[in-house]
């Protein structure tokens, strides 16, 4: 009796531990799994790992990627795939092994490493593979990489210096965008865009190739320092900047040279000297400043009659100009060349082009013959202003000048009456001329289309979409725009469409707000959004589609109704809605497309108000319990069950349910709670761990 009890225990302990682990198939000879209880994912085979993406094949891992603390990779594995490892912000270290020839794009996106070692079969490396890594601090690359290519080490702010290994002869765009200090083994310099490093970062190159960098396309114009036996550390005080215009490796000697910002004068080095340009012979290893004063004198400048002005404030293009102009400035300034016939300056003078210095207040004017005049009106409309209002006549001969539409603290620029959307403008006068500049609620803002906005006011981390018709435009939330602010997304009355990825990706957004307007949700509008937990439709909505992929991953959402009109629901419109707990679908609703509510494991009721069976394909309710209740009208109950895939379901006949079902979503938001100094997540009653297994 004792030994079967043990035995019992055994086979109990061994269900248990295979419950814990979840796998599949990664390559052609590559399999995994994942053990949900220590975060760890084991590749196991050879060759090469398939590449994954959202849509024709998706990373079998993805759902759980965010919780993979470490990752075992086979001696025999010769590739990488794309996108394998997105998202997997908690794994810090990895070891790639020595077989590894290729890892593809995206493969680490928003990894956790703070360090990599590549090993030196590595061969190639693909686009954005470990863009994001925030605190990726150390890389040492394979000496038989032969290109970095675009955004590789994107965003890794940590990443303040590398080491370029001989192999690698191109580096792609914004590849080192983070560096400060560039070591180049090789004596030919790569080849490099404008963007792929920061504009200050110092390039140390080999001694005797510092002049072949210095005349290099796009190389000449960073800071390009020889290998040198001490280390030198050239900064700036507030006030100007400075940099390396030369090194000489064999005299251990560097060139600098500093530059006052407008309002400053450069007073002296650090150490005491005040030679600029200034040579410096190396004994030891040093560190240097410039240093700045600001100055105090200013006198007023007038140009009228002028084309363009340039001085070390900034440049304009218009026939007049004024100004306040520091002592010892020198100002650039030009006749108008194409209009009339230009007859000399106030003061004399017959250049065209001038290049005076400014030592008192001074006036100067341009003189014409045969110009016209034009009635022209530029100005701010509410909230806003320009840089330069124009009111008034202007003289043909002022054929081109740039004004800039400024809105004030909690608003942004919209467009220009003619609907012109930038914000620093050129113009060309030919005829009289009326506009004005449109500005909007909100710190940020744009167009979604051809008469819907969009602004977002930080102080309730909301968008709102204003307007009417429909969205036409593709919206990059994520760039100026901190996505981790979004908290609200309010759609006003008007729009009828939200566009295929809008909205997708913003992690943190919790509520939506759409209106009766809205006729369409696009294909993957608000995939990947992971705190979504309430989606409000108006009353009367207009909804009809409900596109591909629309709430895939959409993890918080608990009780979802659809409203009556929609006839539509895409695949895997909410695949991964791991959380959602009860459905109600409408009687309007005719198709329900692959995957549509897979891994919807948690899923205890669903309700179909459809007289007619909606078609649904093998895999719309996939890992969906076939127990849990689906509440059908009365008299279709035959017509479901007789259905081969609908009657896999537990169909029952219950009119008296719909009677409640309305055209808002209901939805019950987790709370967070901590007990024995663990995190806890209470959902409708129940207690999970923060990576979702219920608790005692």
């Amino acid at each position: 009796m004792k030994k079967f009890t043990l035995l019992c225990i055994a086979l109990m302990s061994l269900t248990m531990l295979r419950a814990n682990v979840i796998s599949g198939t990664c390559g052609d000879n590559l399999t995994w799994q994942y053990d949900t209880n220590n975060h760890s994912l084991v590749i196991s085979g050879s060759g090469d790992m398939w590449d994954f993406d959202y849509e024709e094949r998706q990373c079998p891992w993805q759902t759980v990627s965010g919780t993979i603390t470490s990752v075992s990779l086979p001696d025999d594995l010769t590739r990488i795939g794309s996108r394998a490892f997105n998202g997997c912000y908690n794994l810090t270290t990895i070891d790639l092994p020595s077989s590894l020839t290729s890892i593809g794009s995206y493969a680490f996106y928003s990894a956790g490493f703070k360090s990599l070692v590549f090993p030196n079969s590595v061969t190639e490396i693909g686009a954005e593979a470990f863009c994001n890594n925030l605190e990726l601090g150390s890389v040492t690359l394979s000496n038989n990489l032969h290109t970095l290519s675009n955004y590789v080490f994107y965003c890794c702010y940590e990443l303040n210096s590398i080491v370029i290994p001989t192999s690698i002869t191109t580096i792609g765009e914004l590849a080192l965008s983070e560096c400060n200090d560039v070591y180049m083994e090789s004596s030919t310099p790569a080849t490099i865009t404008n963007s792929s490093f920061k504009s200050n970062v110092v390039v140390h190159v080999p001694c005797n190739s510092v002049s072949t960098y210095q005349s290099a396309p796009i190389w000449q114009f960073l800071n390009i320092m020889g290998y040198l036996d001490y280390n030198f550390t050239l900064n700036a005080a507030e006030g100007g900047s400075a940099r390396i215009t030369t090194s000489v490796c064999a005299a251990n000697t560097v060139v600098i040279e500093a530059t006052a910002d407008a309002g400053y004068h450069f007073t002296g080095w650090s150490d005491g000297n005040t030679d600029n340009p200034r040579a410096i012979v190396l004994t030891s290893d040093k560190s240097v400043t410039a240093q700045f004063e600001q100055s105090t004198t200013y006198f007023h400048v007038s140009l009228s009659g002028i084309s363009f002005m340039e001085y070390s404030n900034g440049s304009y293009s218009g026939p007049n100009w004024s100004g306040e102009v520091l002592e010892g400035s020198n100002i650039y300034f030009r006749a108008i060349t194409d209009c009339g016939t230009f007859t000399g300056w106030s003061d004399g003078s017959m250049e065209t082009y001038r290049n005076i210095q400014i030592t008192s207040d001074t006036t100067i004017t341009a003189g014409y013959t045969g110009i016209e005049t034009y009635q022209v009106s530029i100005t701010a409309g509410e909230h806003g202003h320009l840089s330069n209002e124009i009111v008034g006549e202007v003289s043909s001969c002022a054929n081109s000048f740039e004004i800039s539409a400024i809105p004030d603290e909690g608003y942004h620029f919209v467009e220009w009456s003619d609907g012109d959307e930038r914000g620093y403008r050129w113009f060309n006068i030919d005829s009289d001329l009326t506009l004005y500049a449109i500005f909007a609620k909100g710190e940020e803002g744009g167009k979604l289309g051809e008469h819907l906005y969009w602004s977002f006011e930080a102080d309730k981390n909301q968008i709102t979409v204003t307007g009417s018709g429909e969205m036409t435009r593709r919206e990059y939330f994520g760039g100026s725009l901190p996505i981790s602010k979004v908290r609200t997304l309010l759609f006003e009355e008007g729009a009828t469409s939200i566009i295929a990825y809008n909205f997708n990706g913003l992690h943190y957004l919790e509520t939506i707000a759409l209106p009766a307007s809205l006729i369409t949700i696009g294909e993957s509008s608000f995939e990947d959004c992971r705190s979504l937990s309430q989606v409000t439709i108006a009353a009367n909505s207009s909804l009809t589609t409900i596109g591909n992929w629309a709430f895939y991953n959409c993890h918080e959402l608990q009780s979802l109704a659809i409203p009556e009109g929609v006839t539509e629901i895409g695949k895997a419109a909410f695949y991964g809605c791991a959380y959602l707990l009860e459905v109600s679908l409408p009687a309007s609703v005719q198709s329900i497309g692959d995957n549509a509510f897979a891994l919807c494991s948690r899923m205890q009721e669903m309700r179909v108000r459809a007289i007619v069976p909606p078609s649904i394909a093998s895999k719309t309710f996939e890992q969906i319990s076939r127990e849990m209740p689906v509440y059908v009208p009365t008299n279709s109950v035959n017509a479901y069950k007789a259905d081969p895939l609908w009657g896999e379901m537990n169909i029952i006949g219950n009119d008296e349910l719909f009677d409640a079902v309305n055209n808002v979503t209901t939805t019950y938001p987790p709370t967070k709670f901590i007990r024995n100094g663990q995190l806890f997540i209470l959902r409708d009653g129940k207690t999970y761990t923060i990576h979702g297994q219920e608790a005692k």
